[in-house]
């Protein structure tokens, strides 16, 4: 593997962690995040799960802020938001937990 593949790599993992960490101060009370297959010239995929009170809040910020990704260092990151309802926020929680 080249340096410039490697500096590629990190660089792509330091960006995927800036989304998650971003979602993570909007929404800090619950938040699920899962790697997902990317789609077409996507370098990667990132799907979160929100309460519902603050899915567009969160979906904007990660819809910018990869959009400037895209702009600054030419990777196309996907982002999905799901709204969680209150009701399902344990059943994640307890999923999350048993893996």
């Amino acid at each position: 593997m080249s340096i410039k593949s490697n500096r590629r790599k990190d660089t792509i993992w330091q960006r995927l962690k800036e989304l998650v960490d971003l979602a993570q101060q909007l929404s800090p009370d619950f938040l699920v995040v899962k790697e997902k297959p990317p789609y077409e010239d996507e370098v990667a995929r990132l799907e979160f799960f929100v309460p519902e009170r603050l899915g567009n809040k969160v979906r904007q910020a990660l819809i910018k802020r990869s959009w400037e990704i895209l702009l600054e260092d030419g990777f196309e990151i996907g982002i999905g938001v799901r709204n969680v309802k209150k009701s399902e926020i344990s059943a994640m929680m307890a999923a999350k937990q048993g893996e």
